[in-house]
């Protein structure tokens, strides 16, 4: 490495001017691996990835726990109480797509046979049967799960506290009419459809008695959906 010098200026040569190329080429791929990453990272983030987060199992839980108890007129003079042990059900919070997605997969067999009765029994087209299971998934806020007793709530920024905690209730008295009542039938039957309405009412009361206690205010607003 030689360095020539003419008056204040230094002319660099040979090896020396190699190094700078060098260090500005890695400097500059790195920059480019940067830029990159920092795109596929924000490009994955942007998705919209369904996250389900589980709750503890809180006081409050608990409170709305025997709300439903008591609303569902299941007291400890009532021999079915007995049923009634410490387990409770895992609560997943979610998005509404989150709940659409979960609740899709889990009524995947009970969908196709309601799909084939609206074809045999209604004599739907595959294009109206499919709509209108469509729709029922679409309007789901939240869903109990009766083979893992799991229970899901739909969440945005639209859902105000109290009407969470009603929807939380609404599913958690479905869970307590399995565990006091047992579970529906597992073929598909008029029969199991029509009692399975039968308590979703009675869930969708509590929902509403739930709200009227504590939000009255809001009731007038809510929607209500018969999944």
């Amino acid at each position: 490495m030689k360095l020539k010098y003419k008056g204040n200026m230094v002319q660099i040569t040979g090896r020396l001017w190699s190094i700078i190329t060098l260090i500005v080429l890695t400097l500059f791929l790195a920059l480019c691996l940067f830029l990159s990453s920092g795109c596929a990272t924000f490009s994955s983030n942007t998705k919209s990835e369904v996250v389900y987060s589980k709750q503890e199992w809180s006081t409050e839980y608990e409170d709305i726990f025997w709300f439903c108890i008591k609303e569902m007129g299941v007291d400890q003079s009532d021999i079915l109480f007995e049923r009634i042990g410490s387990e409770r059900p895992p609560i997943y919070i979610t998005s509404f797509k989150g709940i659409h997605k979960e609740y899709a997969k889990r009524m995947k067999e009970p969908f196709e046979k309601f799909y084939k009765m609206l074809r045999e029994d209604q004599g739907k087209t595959h294009e109206e049967a499919t709509q209108e299971i469509k729709n029922l998934t679409e309007s789901v806020g939240a869903f109990f799960d009766p083979p893992t007793n799991d229970i899901y709530i739909g969440i945005d920024d639209s859902i105000s506290g109290c009407r969470l905690r009603a929807r939380t209730a609404h599913e958690i008295s479905h869970y307590i009419q399995v565990v006091v009542y047992g579970r529906l039938p597992k073929k598909f039957s008029m029969a199991a459809y029509d009692a399975k309405l039968r308590r979703e009412y009675a869930s969708m009361s509590i929902e509403r008695t739930f709200g009227l206690k504590n939000c009255p205010e809001e009731v007038k607003d809510w929607k209500f959906y018969m999944p």
